[in-house]
């Protein structure tokens, strides 16, 4: 509880930056007195007296009293601070601070309270003013902000206090407070805290405890607001499915009005450093204690968490409504990357010894001249691997390599090793887990929008390295390491004299416990999977066969994935991506990509639209080539743009690659696209004929189609009379067939099948049934080798189902030949009544007068089911050329599901029509 020393943040004073030696500029005069109330609460009312011109200066920067409030803050985590104010003392040059807190001198029992002082102060002696024991502490010093502070703090002990003292070894103040029992029942009030998200990946962090005290995950703050005493309270908490129940915190007693605060520090299961993207999970908390009649009291309580992914980090825990807008509490967990600097990872380990290969094998620590050759060794292994800088796609401005406000996403090296390519943290976290996996020490420096990593010589100095130097990022080209070290050296001058600048010391975080958390294990020729080697100098290996490309018809057809963002909230997005290639006649790709991503700001989100054509050619082992066109949008407007370079390789039946140009390269992997399933849920009914001894017959068949995982489930119902000699029979049928998409249509078979004749059941045997769509009727046939098939040609009892949205691509034929082709979306709600929701959107960019044009077309409507089909009658039509916006009568039109698309036309005979076929977007 020594309070003052808690203020450098809120003293902070420009201009007054002193060398260690040098005695400071500014001095503080500091008066502190603390009031130490019978249940154990403190009132505390620090003064800050400042000299004139200081005073001044404190005023014009301090005018948000949060700033003093923060900075007033005890360090410890198990107690509360409630009612805090400041207050401007402009006669007396004072800034006084005032705040209450709660639980902080703890109860052993038996009326002894103790109350932990900080490391610093100096005990003074031990008096009495106003019949009450007060201790005096002398504060003197110099804050990291060159401020100095000297005063006094006095604590004024409980009325009635006696054998009041104070242990200089364990740094505790003790007294015993005297008091008649309590009387009346007891009350005990929890007020569960939990913090809003946990990182995953630092989860041996939390169970560190005093090491890291702000990284609690729970907390439960008791409040005695009964009559009676509260005696053997027991508390313990567990995060459900990520780790056992805690050990039990005791406390001993709790008298009327006393509060206290048990923090909790987990030990939580590795399996949570496997998460891939936010989950949630619940806090679980349960207690019991003792009434002074003896009798037992239990209950329990929790609350919701987020876990982030393993490779999410969040750069500050300060609260939105706490922020200050200081730099520095924007990277309080800053730390916490030291996390993500592998350690023992056996991929990193033969990184750095390729490296080290290229660097000639010297030791790393011989000498400045030998470390500087081993870094250039990891810089050079990375160029010559085509390892590229990564801007964060999330992150809209340009200027800087990452935001603060946003949980980012921060690979671990052996992630940027695969994909070979990385944020400027990325690609910083790598080279210092390669220098440190070689005996360099290794630092992280971050700086406002960036980091780099910096490295220690044998002689004691440093050499920092621009690391998004290898390719983009501040440069277009790739960087020589000669100018990635200058421009780095540049950098770490540049920051350490403006001060915003935080420098992780990697070893040093490791040995306080901040370690990796486990990853799976890989293949022991991983990098050779991955196609890294050493080529390009050093002492590299001979030259071995590289593989090459995959062959163009392996790579033809459509292929679906997502890439993965991380908001500042803490919830994952993602937003889809589509390749389609082609063959071309020359025996190069022609392909296409289409990205449609909402990227967070706090609001409705941006909407970034990105159509592409690329051509590629065999290299290596990969396709590769340049965009041939592109197309961006960001929220419906049109932006100018780079064409990006391509990248394409197959790892199995996985479709590898990245593309992206100076600005930033995004990777991704995609899977091929599987065939539409057919739209086939649904009741179809109609009628077939067979031949019976030489007579034709006829009779109803329905079936009804239901969705089951990834196929359908149907049932064939059949009742017929059939012309059996001497008298016609009545045949009933039941036939359960589970189907799954075959082709473009279906394929299925019998699991449960009841034949009865003139009502008797009678065998039978199970057969196969195959479907398919074709002009909107159901066509199919079902039977078995040994009774025959049965053809049949069913329609839809009922309209399918309409609603969601559709997408795809459309063409019109201009007034001068010209082919344009567009997106086209519809978007189909269902409404009361039974109508739907129906409006398209349209976008395209077209020649006029010489130049490039933009045009949105929409259209809204009113649709009712008709039989199979929508109709739609149009109640908006709008038209947005450039700048300038028409109204026109709207259209009606007719659509309907083929082929699991949506099939239709708008427009009117005077403008001419689209036709359209959507796919559903998934």
């Amino acid at each position: 509880m020594a309070w003052a020393l808690g203020l450098a943040c809120a003293v902070s004073l420009p201009g007054v930056a002193r060398a260690d030696d040098e005695p400071p500029a500014v001095t503080v005069a500091i008066r502190g007195e603390i009031d130490l109330l019978p249940e154990g609460d403190g009132r505390v009312r620090v003064d800050l007296e400042f000299p004139a011109d200081a005073y001044d200066q404190v005023k014009r920067e301090g005018q948000d009293k949060r700033r003093f409030l923060r900075a007033f803050a005890s360090h410890r985590t198990d107690a509360e601070l409630v009612d805090a104010d400041v207050h401007l003392l402009d006669d007396a040059r004072t800034v006084r601070l005032e705040i209450t807190e709660r639980g902080g001198v703890k109860n052993a029992g038996g009326g002894r309270w103790r109350l932990a002082i900080d490391a610093g102060p100096r005990f003074l002696d031990m008096g009495e003013d106003g019949g009450r024991v007060v201790a005096r502490f002398a504060e003197k010093g110099v804050w990291d902000s060159g401020v100095g502070y000297e005063g006094v703090t006095r604590y004024h002990l409980p009325e009635g206090a006696v054998g009041a003292g104070f242990d200089a070894a364990t740094r505790v103040l003790s007294w015993t407070l005297p008091r008649n029992p309590a009387t009346g029942p007891a009350d005990l009030e929890l007020d569960l805290r939990v913090k809003p998200r946990l990182m995953t990946a630092i989860y041996k962090v939390y169970g560190l405890g005093t090491a890291f005290s702000a990284q609690w995950v729970a907390k439960a703050i008791f409040r005695h607001r009964g009559g009676g005493d509260v005696r053997d309270l027991r508390v313990r908490f567990r995060l459900a499915g990520y780790g056992e129940w805690g050990m039990w915190q005791k406390v001993k007693e709790l008298v009327p009005g006393q509060t206290v605060v048990l923090p909790w520090y987990p030990v939580l299961d590795e399996r949570i450093a496997h998460l891939t993207s936010n989950t949630p999970a619940n806090v679980m908390v349960e207690w019991m204690w003792r009434d002074a009649d003896g009798q037992r009291h239990e209950d329990s309580d929790g609350a919701r968490i987020v876990l982030l992914g393993s490779h999410e980090f969040v750069f500050s825990d300060v609260q939105p409504e706490e922020h200050l807008g200081t730099w520095h509490e924007s990277f309080n967990n800053v730390p916490f990357l030291a996390a993500w600097v592998s350690r023992d990872d056996l991929v990193v380990k033969q990184f750095a010894a390729l490296a080290n290969r290229k660097a000639g094998g010297i030791g790393a620590n011989q000498s400045p001249r030998a470390t500087v050759q081993v870094l250039r060794g990891i810089y050079d292994l990375m160029v010559d691997n085509d390892f590229t800088y990564q801007h964060p796609p999330a992150l809209p401005d340009r200027s800087v390599s990452f935001d603060v406000q946003q949980v980012q996403n921060v690979k671990f090296p052996r992630d940027v090793i695969r994909d070979r390519s990385g944020t400027c943290i990325d690609l910083a976290i790598l080279q210092a887990a390669c220098a440190s996996n070689l005996g360099i020490p290794a630092y992280l420096a971050v700086v406002p929008g960036h980091c780099f990593p910096v490295f220690g010589l044998p002689d004691g100095d440093v050499v920092a390295v621009e690391a998004t130097g290898i390719r983009g990022g501040l440069r277009p080209e790739v960087v020589p390491f000669e100018e990635a070290v200058s421009f780095g050296l540049q950098e770490l001058q540049q920051w350490r004299k403006d001060g915003r600048i935080l420098v992780v010391d990697v070893r040093e975080l490791w040995t306080q416990g901040v370690s990796n958390p486990e990853l799976p294990d890989l293949q022991a020729d991983i990098l050779t999977r991955w196609g890294i080697d050493a080529a390009g100098g050093g002492n590299a290996p001979a030259a071995r066969p590289r593989p090459s490309a995959p062959p163009a018809e392996r790579l033809v057809g459509t292929w679906e994935g997502e890439i993965r963002e991380t908001s500042q909230d803490g919830n994952g997005f993602s937003y889809p991506l589509v390749l389609v290639a082609k063959l071309r006649a020359d025996g190069r790709l022609a392909v296409g990509l289409d990205a449609q991503a909402v990227v967070p700001d706090g609001r409705d989100g941006i909407r970034v639209s990105i159509n592409e054509a690329f051509v590629l050619q065999p290299e290596g082992d990969a396709w590769r080539g340049r965009g041939t066109a592109k197309r961006l949008e960001v929220n419906g407007t049109a932006r100018e743009s780079a064409v990006d370079e391509m990248e394409l390789r197959l790892e199995g039946t996985t479709l590898v690659g990245r593309y992206g140009n100076e600005e930033g390269v995004t990777p991704f992997r995609l899977e091929a696209a599987a065939p539409d399933a057919p739209e086939l849920a649904g009741t179809w009914s109609g009628t077939t004929e067979e031949e019976l001894d030489g007579q034709r017959f006829s009779y109803p068949l329905r079936l009804e189609v239901k969705a089951n995982g990834d196929g359908w489930q149907a049932r064939l119902v059949i009742t017929a009379t059939v012309p059996t000699r001497p008298t016609p029979r009545r045949v009933e049928v039941e036939e359960i067939f589970a189907v799954q998409p075959d082709g473009d249509g279906a394929k299925g078979q019998t699991i449960r099948k009841t034949m009865r004749v003139e009502g008797h059941e009678v065998p039978t045997v199970k057969g196969t049934l195959t479907l398919r769509l074709e002009d909107g009727a159901l066509v199919g046939r079902f039977g078995s080798e040994q009774q025959g098939y049965t053809d049949f040609r069913l329609e839809r009892d009922r309209a399918p189902s309409f609603a969601g949205t559709w997408e795809g691509q459309v063409s019109d034929t201009l007034a001068d030949g010209t082919r344009l082709t567009y997106p086209l979306v519809i978007t189909i709600r269902p409404r009361d009544g039974g109508t739907f929701g129906v409006s398209a959107l349209a976008r395209a960019r077209m020649p006029a007068d010489g130049r490039q044009i933009d045009v949105e077309a929409s259209w809204e409507g009113i649709g009712r089911v008709d039989g199979s089909a929508l109709a739609v009658q149009g109640t908006k039509k709008t038209y947005r050329v450039g700048a300038e916006q028409r109204n026109d009568p709207p259209d009606d039109t007719t659509m309907r599901i083929e082929g699991g698309r949506l099939v239709g036309r708008l427009g009117n005979d005077e403008d001419g029509y689209t036709d359209f076929r959507l796919d559903r977007r998934r």
